[in-house]
């Protein structure tokens, strides 16, 4: 490595930057050093990425992105979008690139979630006679004749919009247009020229996970469709919400009808239906799909409640027909409401204008100049992605459906909802935080309601329920994170009790049977989580099919073999390849207080979590309670096994899990770590790197392993490597700035950016995660990192754009870097606010109120960040007067 000094380097290379001979691999895109800032940020937005594979299918989600391409405003309620089929490649957004046909256009989904839920009420036009009922029997979608094919010749999308012709090759197709506001959004539909028959089909039984019960109104009159349904269940777990929306045309009804399962009543207004699946029991069944994927529908539901209405047009005279459309979680008044206060007396051109004009703000948060412009698609794209969720809750009056059941009004914020909490605490909630703290705000007052209203912080809130999906608890994690970046307008009395209470108490909410801490008692007794306690992905699949036993025609004492053969259909064969499996304990209804998915990776979430609260205690002066649970940080320890260097599960007796390979997983995550490994999971202490440095032999020692394991940079769950298409592995790439190797983040990073993003339809490494993994490329583009859960250290690495520009109401953050390009990645130097900045950190206080960061770059490893003492911070039990006994 080169040994000039900053100062000399400022002398000699000027605000120009410098360039070393001795390139690193690669091939380095064409940069535009005098690309100015986008006028239009939206226009480099590619709303398909992320709905293709990116990546080989792990098992924890599929390899694509998930995304959708349907138009939605920033954190919009409603999601009107196309529904493709089988989507089996996209389980949250619902629409894969690669799919050629759709079922329709429904109001709600997720963007990047990994699991199915939403996709409520698709609505499809069609040319087709409407004699028959539309509903295909034990089915979410419609009778075949009703699915359109499509093609991407015929299609467009862009931030508020989207286009596509149906069966487009043939006689007669179908132009539909979509645009959206926050509540409401519009379909325009272009019929073929003289259509014998027009119609729009709303099939309330829709919903990817089923339909409880549903009922639907038609008023001629009023030109208006409206209805309610019950759904939910996201990820097979068991919680509840109640969608209401109302549909209004701009033209007069010529004819309509409504269907209830097979029966077809024309002319009908009013129709309702029942699912005949038992409460507690699930409506859809999950299949074994392939050994490379995750549980998934196998196309069919058990059962859902079928119920649907049609509106027909003369489409003689007048192809065209508008529908105006509005949601609400509350009722349908306030759908009606939300209808009449976003969308009434708005066209169709000024919805979708305004729509683009609402992400053009908020794309020009961050301004980056510079680039190549696949590069700038990429960014912007990541934004666009980035900034969908979370999803607004409230009504247009203020009032939102609680964790309770009972309606409140958001007051003074607005209560959101749809929190990937395991994925966002490492990169989104960060995000929100530096660029919308607006809405990091918001998300912190609707993480307290729901503590309020169900009595425990939520993992993965979905609706107005919790779902418990995923393991840890990551909302201390979130709330201390925020407020570290600076967010601070929010109770923080009663945030931090309702941490405490659910790192402490074992208790069960009535939502949902939902559990913050499951197996809480044994880790404070113990330290960690017994592997006696652990959960994998199937136990928790089986727990589900427990639930279905009656429509098996089992009792719920048949061995787990008995009931995999009876529901997945011969999957009892994948048990040879997993020892154990065959006599798996699985109680009837597995119980969340016992049980813990992953228990060595529960274990290490469980004391992040600990550590997130010590240091939102620390801050506001709560010096008992931060001292408690700093000592509780350091319970990762206790599942390193300093034999092997690597985490490992262990027995409450306190023997090891044996036999063990720490580079193994199954496609159940049932070795103790979820959607990880061993070896994943010991790059993934984050509040303590010198400790963990240490027990891995010193800085040499730490380096040589973390190289080894970064030759490959997505090799999945089962791999010695990481897996950067998955959240656990995000820090590995950061760590080198705690070894006095700031250079090999720099190149890590680097091919991080380079090698696992790209700006089409396959773009992302993995799932987004409601935009965590946007966000982590975002902040690997700006070249920081807020590495330490609950603190505000900033891991640095090199910006991948000349010149960028965070705009914040409390002063920009300007960073520059001269001559920044793909093989021009290096710190040379490094300006903080006009001083010289020798340590590969920072702590955000220096940028809160506005900032600059002027880099130097070169092309090859620089000495810069090195130098003993300029690692950052690490926590570990002992550090108790740093963090609980400020002044």
């Amino acid at each position: 490595m080169a040994h000039l000094t900053t100062r000399q380097l400022w002398r000699t290379a000027g605000i120009a930057g410098i360039s070393i001979l001795g390139a690193c691999g690669g091939s380095d895109a064409p940069v535009a050093e005098g690309g100015g800032a986008a006028a239009d940020a939206a226009a480099l937005v590619n709303v398909f990425r992320g709905t293709q594979p990116g990546a080989p299918d792990q098992g924890t989600g599929g390899g694509a992105g998930n995304t959708f391409p349907g138009p939605v405003v920033p954190f919009g309620m409603i999601k009107l979008g196309p529904d493709t089929l089988p989507a089996q490649a996209n389980f949250g957004g619902g629409y894969a690139y690669d799919d050629d046909r759709i079922r329709g256009f429904s109001l709600t989904r997720f963007s990047g979630a990994g699991c199915w839920g939403y996709r409520d009420v698709p609505i499809m036009p069609t040319t087709a006679p409407i004699n028959r009922s539309p509903a295909r029997p034990l089915s979410s979608n419609l009778n075949p004749m009703h699915v359109a094919n499509y093609s991407h010749d015929e299609e467009e999308g862009a931030p508020g919009y989207y286009r596509v012709t149906l069966n487009p090759a043939s006689d007669a197709p179908i132009d539909v247009e979509l645009t959206a506001a926050t509540r409401a959004a519009q379909m325009r539909v272009t019929f073929p020229e003289n259509a014998e028959h027009a119609s729009l089909l709303f099939d309330l039984g829709g919903s990817v996970m089923g339909v409880r019960n549903a009922e639907v109104t038609i008023d001629p009159e009023r030109g208006e469709i409206s209805g309610s349904l019950l759904s939910g269940d996201f990820c097979f777990h068991p919680h509840r919400y109640r969608l209401h929306f109302v549909a209004r045309f701009d033209r007069p009804i010529a004819s309509h009808g409504t269907w209830r399962r097979q029966l077809l009543q024309p002319g009908g207004t009013s129709a309702s239906d029942v699912s005949l699946v038992p409460p507690g029991d699930l409506l859809a069944i999950p299949n074994l799909l392939t050994l490379g994927q995750n549980f998934g529908l196998g196309g069919d539901l058990v059962d859902t409640a079928s119920v649907g209405a049609w509106a027909a047009f003369d489409a003689h005279e007048q192809r065209e027909v508008t529908m105006r459309v509005a949601i609400s979680f509350v009722s349908r008044d306030n759908a009606r409401a939300n209808l009449d206060a976003e969308a009434e007396g708005v066209s169709f051109d000024a919805m979708r204008a305004n729509a683009r004009a609402r992400w053009n703000d908020n794309l020009e948060r961050i301004q980056v100049e510079g680039g190549s412009e696949a590069d700038r698609r990429t960014f912007y794209t990541s934004l666009y992605h980035a900034l969908i969720h979370p999803t607004t809750f409230t009504d247009a009056n203020g009032e939102y459906m609680g964790m309770d059941a009972q309606v409140h009004v958001a007051d003074g914020y607005t209560q959101i909802t749809d929190l990937s909490g395991w994925d966002i605490y490492r990169a989104h909630v960060q995000l929100l935080s530096i660029i919308a703290p607006e809405r990091a705000r918001d998300l912190l007052h609707s993480l307290i309601a729901n503590a309020r209203e169900s009595g425990w912080l939520p993992k993965w809130p979905v609706g107005n329920g919790h779902t418990g999906s995923m393991t840890g608890d990551p909302a201390p994690i979130l709330i201390a994170s925020a407020h570290a970046l600076g967010v601070r307008d929010f109770d923080t009395a009663a945030a931090l009790a309702a941490m405490v209470r659910g790192g402490t108490e074992l208790g069960r909410s009535e939502n949902a049977g939902y559990v913050q801490r499951p197996v809480i008692n044994e880790y404070l007794q113990l330290g960690y989580v017994p592997h006696e306690r652990n959960a994998n992905q199937l136990t928790q699949v089986v727990d589900a099919m427990l639930r279905a036993y009656p429509l098996l025609g089992l009792d719920g004492t048949e061995p787990l073999v008995t009931v995999l053969d009876a529901v997945l259909g011969g999957a009892s064969a994948l048990l040879d390849a997993v020892p154990g499996l065959d006599v798996l304990p699985v109680p009837s209804g597995v119980d969340d207080l016992t049980l813990a998915w992953g228990s060595a990776g529960t274990t290490i979430e469980y004391a992040k979590a600990d550590f997130a609260i010590a240091s939102l205690a620390g801050a506001l002066g709560e010096t008992a309670v931060c001292e408690d649970f700093l000592a509780r940080s350091g319970n990762w320890r206790n599942v390193f096994d300093p034999d092997l260097g690597a985490m490992r599960p262990k027995w409450a007796s306190g023997l090891w899990l044996a036999p063990y390979d720490p580079a193994f997983n199954d496609i159940f995550s049932s070795m103790g770590f979820a959607e990880g490994n061993g070896v994943q999971y010991t790059w993934s202490v984050g509040h303590d790197p010198a400790g963990l440095i240490a027990l891995l032999g010193g800085q040499a020692a730490a380096v040589a392993r973390l190289s080894e394991h970064l030759t490959k940079l997505n090799d999945g769950f089962s791999s010695p490597h990481a897996f950067l298409g998955n959240e656990p592995s995000f820090y590995t790439p950061w760590l080198f700035n705690w070894m006095q190797r700031p250079d090999l983040t720099q190149a890590t990073v680097r091919r991080v950016l380079l090698e696992l993003f790209n700006d089409g339809p396959g773009g992302y490494p993995g799932n987004d995660d409601l935009g965590t993994m946007s966000a982590y490329y975002i902040f690997s583009a700006l070249g920081f990192y807020p590495f330490q859960h609950g603190q505000d250290t900033l891991a640095l690495s090199a910006p991948l754009f000349p010149r960028i520009t965070l705009r914040r109401a409390r002063g920009d953050i300007v960073i520059t870097a001269p001559g920044a390009s793909h093989s021009r990645g290096f710190v040379a130097g490094l300006r903080v606010n006009g001083g010289e900045h020798e340590r590969p950190w920072l702590p955000f206080t220096e940028l809160v109120d506005g900032g600059r960061l002027d880099y130097v770059l070169a092309d090859t490893p620089q000495a810069w960040g090195s130098d003993a003492g300029a690692a950052p911070p690490s926590f570990s039990a002992d550090s108790v007067a740093r963090l609980c006994l400020r002044p």
